[in-house]
């Protein structure tokens, strides 16, 4: 039989338990979020992908996927949202690549859409910030 050890402290072991517990059902959880997320990584810059095409390429239906987002309390309007932000402040530090070039890389209709949206993500206009950036990347700022 197995002995405890002399210096075992048992709420310690159950608080890493429920610690470990929580950590893997986070894990689970998250896994679809993270899925889609980095689906849309790989593909927004070929043009905005629909939902019906995402959920295929993960062997799922349209409705399950919106299921399974939901549950995570994600959506995946909010997820292509989240993944232009991403994509627009690493694009927006390029800057041989032209503001209206990143708005069609992003799916967006037209550049007044990106702007807006882009002020929405940073309080800033994208001109504004790669003239930010730009100034701090000199050592200006």
């Amino acid at each position: 039989s197995l002995e405890p050890l002399p210096t075992a402290n048992p709420e310690l072991a159950q608080k890493n338990d429920q610690i470990c517990a929580e950590y893997i059902a986070r894990f689970d959880r998250s896994d679809i979020v993270n899925r889609v997320y980095y689906r849309l990584l790989e593909v927004l810059p070929e043009g905005e992908p629909d939902m019906e095409s995402v959920a295929r390429s993960l062997n799922l239906s349209t409705r399950t996927l919106q299921r399974k987002l939901k549950e995570q309390g994600s959506s995946y309007k909010q997820l292509v949202d989240d993944v232009r932000k991403e994509l627009a402040l690493l694009y927006i530090r390029q800057s041989h690549i032209p503001i209206a070039e990143i708005s069609y890389r992003l799916g967006f209709s037209h550049v007044s859409n990106f702007s807006r949206a882009f002020k929405r993500w940073t309080q800033m206009a994208p001109a504004e910030c790669r003239a930010q950036y730009e100034t701090s990347a000199n050592g200006t700022l």
